[in-house]
């Protein structure tokens, strides 16, 4: 009978998140009318940009740059929490992807109960609130600046304050869920009152103000109304008789989600509750072992129950987080949190607080620099989260349970080698980049955004397109490196994020067009040579799987653009020509060597600029479908209608305006798809 409970209310909970989903699809919000003032639930100042997160009614995230250094420093001086600010700005929609597999900000806001962005022109005033929450916080905050004004880890401990928190390190190795306030933390507050009382009862009634207090004081979020929900459910004894702890965590987790269906994006609240579920289906496991055998077995456990959400979101598992939980927890949870509370009252006591941080971030370094690479997976499908969950909560005193699920991780890892080979075409703005995927991988372009922040003070740490679009698609795809980066010409808009891609991901070779090699190509070079990658230049085609692919040069010309590498090749049912940004120069020149029968997917030359595709080009070419990378609303004005008109015999698929393209191949067919097309 339980066990037929525990399976309804697990059905249910996957018919509500069906709906959630749907429901999601058809999501429309009323814009709300202007407002001129509100008041500063949390601020974080990143180099120009002030982020704010604000109220008035309702739930706003704002965004002001700032004009000088002046401005900056009197903005960190004055800024506080539950001030009440006056400005002059625009209510828009956070901005939405245009890519596949991408991370999803608006989503993200939206599961914080954030539907509309404040775009602040100009800051009138700030007025300081004497209420309790904020003489609290704001007196910690305090406290905390005058012990190190350039603390990170007593604000992030205390109040839960991530400004400048840099999280890349932990979450290479799978901990940096011990840097949120969380259960965890809690559990310490109750550890704490265990011992100051013998009768746990006892000790649970008057912890629980308290925590209620604390959690009021943070914000309640969906992990701090995890503890406290079950706290209050462990002290009504008579509602265990037809409630067990893990049906009580399902029906949260539905009333949760019902509440606010955005909540299937925010990554906190899908870890807190599956995690914690799994630790408390498992508890009988863990009886009767010893302290060491028990830790062994909650980390084993937390990981394995977390790889779905974390395969869904990250793409890829570092099994040796396992190992790192053995060491982080207890630092973490049992050393350093518990300090933080007795620095911020004894001050003289940072000393050998400040000594273990700097130990800790010294142990960081060494892990970080001989860690195994992450796993990288292809994105699950349905069938994986289905077999997976049955195998991890209802196979669970099966002896081979952990060997099936390991098995159903080799199947999802092989699956990549059956996926069809590809032709994908990324939003990168004004800019190119194409993925070519079939036996081999070949990524030509990289995009690039300019920026002007020339003074220290401006500059702010920003995700690149290619960490933000292309490496996210790659992992997604079960890509695991790219064999060939071939670089049309030595602009930015066309090679920018170059230098960020072969750092943050392995790249077999590189490929140049012809002609001198400019600043920022010297600059690659040099960082190739570092990390032995071989690049070549010039080259006449290369041998990608069972094609080859034909670099079409003609001759070196006395500017950039003309020395793109232009790209043709054909593989069993279709001809590709890629254009790259060459001009009407090089055009009459390649109809003079190259003979073109009809292409059939053609990337068009400099984002439809009227120096390409010049009508007797396109005429001969004569090409089905055309792309055009380019900027929505770009200052160039491109694609030009002159351009479009040469095209009018042919499809055109804008990346502006259909945002990411991907066609895929099977046999002798193929399948276009854009992400507004499938997202509509």
């Amino acid at each position: 009978m339980k066990r037929l409970k525990t399976i309804l209310l697990c059905s249910i909970c996957f018919i509500t998140i069906y709906i959630v989903f749907d429901g999601i699809k058809h999501d429309a919000v009323v814009k709300p009318k202007n407002i001129s003032e509100a008041i500063i639930i949390d601020y974080e100042l990143k180099g120009d940009l002030l982020k704010l997160e604000l109220k008035n009614k309702l739930l706003y995230v704002g965004y002001y740059q700032i004009n000088n250094l002046e401005e900056k420093k009197w903005l960190e001086k004055n800024l506080e929490y539950d001030m009440k600010i006056s400005f002059i700005g625009e209510i828009t929609r956070p901005s939405s992807n245009t890519n596949f597999h991408q991370f999803s900000y608006r989503n993200y806001l939206k599961s914080q109960n954030i539907d509309w962005q404040l775009n602040i022109s100009k800051l009138k005033s700030l007025q300081s609130r004497k209420s309790l929450k904020s003489l609290i916080k704001n007196g910690i905050q305090r406290r905390i600046y005058h012990i190190d004004k350039n603390d990170i880890y007593l604000s992030l401990f205390l109040l839960g304050n991530k400004r400048n928190y840099n999280d890349e390190v932990y979450r290479k190795l799978g901990v940096s869920h011990l840097f949120c306030i969380s259960g965890m933390h809690f559990s310490f507050f109750l550890s704490f009152f265990f011992l100051l009382f013998k009768k746990k009862d006892r000790a649970k009634l008057i912890a629980l103000p308290f925590m209620l207090f604390y959690g009021w004081i943070l914000g309640f979020s969906i992990s701090i109304i995890r503890v406290l929900s079950s706290l209050i459910f462990s002290m009504f004894k008579p509602i265990h008789s037809f409630l067990t702890i893990h049906e009580f965590y399902i029906l949260m987790f539905l009333i949760l989600l019902c509440m606010n269906p955005y909540r299937i994006y925010d990554i906190g609240f899908l870890y807190s509750f599956i995690v914690s579920d799994a630790l408390v289906l498992y508890a009988e496991k863990l009886k009767k072992k010893s302290l060491f055998r028990q830790m062994i077995l909650i980390s084993t456990i937390s990981f394995f129950a977390s790889i779905p959400i974390t395969l869904c979101y990250s793409y890829e598992l570092q099994f040796t987080s396992i190992l790192w939980n053995l060491v982080y927890v207890p630092l973490i949870s049992q050393l350093l949190f518990p300090l933080s509370f007795v620095v911020i009252l004894l001050p003289d006591m940072y000393i050998i607080y400040s000594i273990i941080l700097k130990g800790l971030e010294v142990m960081n370094d060494f892990i970080v620099s001989n860690l195994f690479n992450p796993v990288i997976f292809k994105k699950p499908s349905l069938w994986f989260y289905f077999v997976y969950g049955y195998c991890f909560y209802f196979v669970r005193n099966y002896k081979y349970q952990w060997f099936l699920l390991i098995t159903i991780l080799c199947v999802l890892k092989i699956s990549v080698y059956f996926s069809p080979d590809e032709l994908v075409i990324f939003d990168v703005g004004q800019g190119d980049s194409l993925l070519l995927k079939g036996e081999t991988v070949a990524l030509i372009d990289t995009g690039g955004i300019v920026t002007y922040r020339e003074q220290k003070w401006q500059k702010r740490k920003s995700l690149s397109t290619g960490e933000q679009v292309i490496i996210p698609y790659l992992k997604a795809s079960g890509i695991t490196k790219i064999d060939f980066l071939i670089l049309t010409h030595g602009d930015y808009d066309h090679m920018g994020d170059a230098i960020t891609l072969i750092e943050k991901f392995k790249i077999e070779n590189v490929i140049f067009n012809v002609g001198d090699y400019n600043e920022l190509e010297s600059r690659l070079i040099k960082k190739l040579k570092k990390k032995n990658i071989p690049y070549y230049q010039n080259v006449e085609y290369l041998n990608f799987g069972q094609m080859k692919l034909n670099f079409l040069n003609t001759k070196i010309y006395d500017n950039e653009n003309d020395n793109s590498n232009v790209i043709y090749f054909r593989n069993k049912a279709f001809q590709f020509l890629f254009m790259g940004d060459a001009g009407i120069n090089k055009e009459k020149d390649l109809l003079t060597m190259y003979h073109f029968n009809q292409i059939d997917f053609l990337k068009i030359g400099h984002h439809g600029s009227k120096t390409s595709s010049s009508k007797s080009f396109i005429s001969t070419v004569n090409p089905k479908i055309c792309f055009i990378s380019v900027g929505k609303n770009n200052r160039y004005g491109h694609p030009d209608n002159k351009v479009l008109n040469n095209l009018n015999t042919c499809q055109i698929y804008r990346t502006d305006l259909v945002g990411n393209i991907k066609v895929t191949f099977r046999y002798n067919q193929y399948l276009l798809t854009t992400y507004s097309s499938k997202n509509t």
